[in-house]
């Protein structure tokens, strides 16, 4: 017996011996010695390392799904047709009254939606104003607006049309609008890019350009007196939009 512990003291002592060895055998889960079973505090050691497990595996299957609201809570909407629409103008045409959007249905018996503009209408024919319809108009608009323009311009977007206080019992524009400030059914008529207070067609300088004939319906009338621009018309139209609805025609020069 005492040689053995003579022996035990001699290897733990010993320089040559790996001291780490020691220290593993010393972690290793204790033993009942009696019922062969391991103690109370193994198990919960077990148990512990099981639960982090589980947990961190949880969280990493959530990643994604937290990602992914994220970027629907963030991401804005766009709005219907946006390869077609030109860039929204602050206020106005960015939205409606309320933030409620309501849509009008604008049609035309001279082109359809993303159709060519015939040359009557423009720089190369009589350049005449194409006939324009309505429908689906809410509840509550008193008077409408009207604004035609081109994005694609060199220059930025050129302005053709302006029309404002056009009477909600209105339900169309005819042909060949008069060139004058005012109109027969009370409407008035802003300046436009070519400096004048009327239609004036497309005339691009070259390739296809869009035209977009964009309509407002208002819970109001505008006070504004006739020639005024279309940026003027957007500011005094705030806070007023009921529902809008556009009509785009494309046209390339003959």
């Amino acid at each position: 017996m005492t040689t053995s512990l003579a022996r035990a003291r001699i290897d733990l002592s010993s320089p040559s011996r790996d001291l780490s060895c020691h220290t593993m055998r010393v972690s290793r889960p204790a033993i009942n010695i009696h019922s062969g079973r391991r103690t109370g505090v193994t198990r919960t050691i077990k148990q512990s390392g099981k639960r982090k497990r589980f947990f961190k595996a949880l969280f990493y299957c959530a990643l994604p799904l937290l990602a992914a609201c994220q970027r629907d809570g963030t991401t804005p909407h766009a709005d219907v047709n946006v390869a077609a629409t030109p860039a929204a103008t602050k206020g106005v045409e960015n939205g409606t009254k309320g933030g409620e959007r309501m849509t009008l249905k604008l049609t035309s018996t001279a082109f359809e939606e993303g159709g060519m503009i015939p040359a009557q209408y423009t720089c190369d024919g009589p350049n005449v104003s194409p006939p324009l319809a309505w429908s689906n108009l809410p509840e509550g608009a008193k008077t409408l607006a009207l604004i035609c323009d081109d994005p694609d311009a060199p220059r930025g977007t050129w302005v053709h049309w302006v029309v404002y206080q056009i009477p909600a019992t209105e339900h169309s524009l005819a042909e060949n609008v008069p060139a004058r400030d005012m109109l027969d059914n009370g409407a008035r008529q802003g300046a436009n890019d070519f400096k004048k207070t009327a239609y004036g067609g497309p005339c691009p300088p070259n390739g296809t350009h869009r035209y977009f004939f964009k309509l407002y319906a208002l819970d109001a009338a505008l006070d504004l007196p006739p020639g005024a621009t279309k940026d003027q018309l957007l500011k005094a139209a705030e806070g007023h939009v009921l529902a809008q609805g556009q009509l785009m025609g494309l046209y390339t020069r003959r």
